[in-house]
């Protein structure tokens, strides 16, 4: 993919740790065309490409973590093979097998990405997927023609099979004409060892020295000592020369194979190259996105213009529980950083930081920033950073830095972003303080956005008066005498040397004096500046509690709003279930009416015993559909229930969805209780329960005992659910382990088999939310192992 000019160039690249975060995408990647591809990235200034870049990591991120299984394997860098083959060259076997790997790979991931998800799920990603092609006949005809071990099929060509047939026949004869030798009384004492043994490709005998005249044939090899000489029989020595002969034949006949083959490859050559380029950039794609869950990274909001606001943005090579984020920005209304503290603060890493982050955005990855962070496109990252002492070059640090800047300045304008690390130092104080505030002032005047560090106060009085530039500071904790590594915008840094004198232990009668000698005017500043960070803490901790508010409050009304959904689903479900049911009974009941007034009519005409029976049979079938109607009229009018009357067990009513249900845990404060209406378990309150119409038994136990009344039908210790689609296979368990508690059984075993673990996951998804399981467990080896679940009930 295309992108413009560089952003930097590979100096700069080093400096600022890319090639550090390019190795850790190597290493994620499945294939050495993806290893290629990351070792080659680079980041990019095009708006378009660049957009579509970090798209497509968001489409993989989005499919690693719905799908997992992306299938990448089989991805093998054939480019060297294809090379050869369009100059002319034939390829063995082996060579082909690759190549087939690589076309059956190449359709398998163009099927996913275009056939399970739709291109308005992946658009960027399907648009890739669509320009790979498959090439089914030649894949076929690998297939027909090559064997898994890269050996050419004896049916590749009816002379193939011919030859391979005589020579198999024909070296049968010999081994067992030799096996016949090798057992005879006669040759028994010859023999060094009674085996076959092949020498110059040719069955041979090991045969004793001593007996070499006893054996005639032709001698092909001896042992070291010479006790033992392999001899070929001058019996077989024809047979074996036919052998030899078929056995040339099958090369020539394999090569003419290979030949056909790689002709028919051939055409193909330039359309698989560009398979391979668009294979290294998907793997290359999924690599980042790997990457990116390991660094818990995002994709932030692209901005106008070249700017950047980063929010508890982290550098991405330290360990994301260890390092402390920063947020810092510039833009617009912030040209400029200037930023001071005490060394080993974290000044130079916030450089780095930054700069490194801009360079992962454009090369389309994501970075460890807060998601409602912000980020512009660059046009160029300059650099300069560390110590560029050069003894070959004869230069001091202060020289180097500043040679180096003489090459940065003339290149700066409005898109691009400058890093000065400890600008001015190596020199006179006062005159380097001069320089380093002219060369900031240059900075500006072209327009570049610029992240300095450094130790003058002046610089600090600097950033304070001039438009568009702002202090900031490396935190540093006087107590301990550690740096904080927070970043503290709009305050710069303090000295801190006389409080840390004071710390350290020195005479205070020497601190005393010091503070004497410093001037007023920086006195002043200090005092500026300590006032500032206090107001600057004050204002950053009023933030982070409001921040923090503000995120808790918006995931509670997320979870209310998902739990509101979900209820709302269960109820009408539940009212669609009801109403079904009492429109097919109704419908029954009208039937068996039409029925039975049919049967009246024709029985009144028989005045027969048989016919007086038929009608009393008639009555009681009619009785019995009238209990059952009434037996649904008087749902409507069951008295509701209160906290008092509530026990376990208990059969009650639920008006709202015409439906009986069974207590399985009583109310707590709220009168919130768990109940279950056939398959389902529904959280509901007591005002929405009524008496079951006083055919419900009170059960003071969920597990009675057998001698409590009714029998309890005996339940298996198993259940088994292969072959049930995942909701069907919860609905079963859960009966089943109502069932089962009621049965008093304390251990049972679900089967649900191995196969994609679809169905494993459904069941051990439901048994955590099941209040009768205790615990559960995969199976031991023994027991069936991933293929069942073993459960314990409470």
């Amino acid at each position: 993919m295309s992108g413009s000019a560089a952003l930097a160039d590979e100096k700069t690249l080093r400096k600022l740790d890319y090639f550090k975060i390019t190795s850790l995408l190597e290493k994620e990647c499945l294939s050495q065309l993806g290893k290629n591809a990351a070792g080659e990235l680079r980041p990019i200034t095009s708006a378009h490409f660049i957009s579509l870049l970090q798209q497509e990591s968001k489409e993989a991120l989005w499919l690693l973590e719905v799908d997992g299984d992306i299938p990448l394997g089989g991805i093998h860098d054939i480019t060297e093979l294809l090379k050869s083959v369009k100059v002319g060259a034939v390829i063995d076997g082996a060579s082909f097998l690759r190549i087939y790997t690589v076309l059956y790979a190449t359709k398998r991931l163009k099927r996913f990405l275009t056939e399970k998800y739709s291109s308005s799920q992946i658009p960027a990603l399907a648009d890739w997927a669509v320009s790979l092609r498959v090439f089914e006949t030649l894949e076929k005809s690998i297939q027909r023609k090559i064997g898994d071990d890269g050996e050419v099929l004896d049916h590749a060509s009816d002379k193939l099979a011919t030859i391979r047939q005589k020579k198999s026949a024909l070296r049968q004869q010999v081994r067992n004409q030799m096996d016949h030798m090798l057992h005879s009384r006669q040759y028994e004492d010859y023999f060094q060892d009674h085996i076959l043994t092949i020498r110059n490709e040719r069955f041979v005998f090991a045969i004793k020295s001593a007996y070499r005249s006893k054996m005639p044939g032709i001698i092909h090899d001896q042992s070291a000592s010479g006790a033992t000489l392999f001899i070929e029989p001058l019996s077989l020595v024809e047979k074996n020369n036919t052998v030899a002969a078929l056995e040339a034949a099958d090369k020539e006949e394999v090569l003419r194979i290979l030949s056909e083959m790689a002709d028919l490859l051939r055409p193909y050559v330039s359309d698989l190259m560009k398979n391979l380029d668009i294979l290294g950039h998907l793997d290359l794609t999924f690599a980042k996105a790997r990457l990116a869950l390991k660094m818990k990274a995002v994709s932030p909001s692209i901005s106008e213009g070249a700017s950047f606001t980063f929010y508890q943005a982290r550098h991405p090579l330290l360990a994301p529980e260890t390092v402390v984020p920063i947020d810092v920005g510039l833009g617009e209304e912030r040209q400029a950083l200037v930023i001071t503290g005490p060394n080993t603060g974290g000044k130079t890493l916030t450089l780095k930081t930054a700069g490194l982050l801009i360079l992962m955005h454009q090369s389309g990855m994501a970075i460890p920033v807060r998601e409602d962070s912000q980020i512009g496109i660059f046009r160029r990252i300059y650099a300069d950073i560390g110590d560029e002492q050069s003894i070959e070059q004869s230069l001091s640090t202060f020289s180097a830095h500043l040679t180096n800047i003489c090459q940065i300045l003339p290149e700066l304008g409005p898109d691009t972003l400058v890093l000065y690390d400890e600008l001015g130092a190596g020199t006179d104080p006062s005159e380097g303080a001069s320089l380093a505030i002219a060369i900031l002032e240059e900075s500006l005047s072209r327009g570049s956005r610029i992240l300095a560090t450094t130790h003058y106060s002046r610089l600090k009085r600097f950033a304070y008066h001039w438009p568009g530039v702002s202090n900031a500071s490396v935190e540093f904790d006087v107590e301990t005498l550690q740096p904080t590594y927070r970043l503290l915008i709009g305050v710069p840094g303090n000295s801190n040397a006389f409080a840390i004198a004071e710390r350290i232990g020195l005479n205070p009668a020497v601190i005393h004096r010091a503070v004497e000698l410093s001037e007023e005017a920086e006195n002043e500043t200090e005092r500026m500046i300590k006032n500032l960070q206090n107001e600057q803490l004050r204002t950053a901790e009023l933030e982070r509690e409001l921040h923090e508010r503000s995120q808790l409050l918006k995931a509670e009304a997320e979870k209310l709003s998902q739990k509101e959904m979900s209820l709302l689903q269960q109820e009408e479900a539940m009212l669609a279930h009801s109403k079904d049911k009492a429109a097919k009974i109704l419908s029954e009941a009208r039937a068996e009416a039409d029925v039975i007034e049919q049967e009246l009519r024709r029985l009144r005409k028989d005045a027969s015993q048989e016919g007086v029976s038929q009608v009393r049979n008639l009555r009681k079938r009619a009785a019995k559909g009238a209990a059952a109607l009434r037996t649904k009229k008087e749902i409507s009018t069951h008295k509701p229930l209160t906290l008092d009357e509530i026990s376990l067990g208990q059969e009650v009513f639920l008006p709202k969805f015409s439906q009986s249900a069974t207590v399985l845990a009583l109310p707590d404060k709220k009168g919130d209780l768990l109940v279950q209406a056939g398959p389902m378990k529904l959280n509901v309150n007591v005002k929405d329960l009524t008496h079951a119409g006083g055919q419900g038994k009170n059960r003071q136990n969920l597990r009675p005992k057998q001698s409590a009344g009714k029998k309890v039908k005996a339940v298996s210790t198993e259940l088994d659910l292969r072959g049930q689609y995942p909701e069907d296979g919860v609905a079963l368990m859960d009966k089943y382990l109502d069932q089962a508690v009621m049965n008093n059984l304390n251990e049972v075993t679900v089967i649900h088999g191995k196969g994609t673990g679809i169905l494993r996951q459904a069941v051990q998804t439901a048994l955590k939310e099941n209040r009768q399981v205790k615990s559960f467990r995969l199976g031991d080896f023994n027991e069936g192992g991933d293929g069942v679940t073993i459960v314990r009930l409470k």
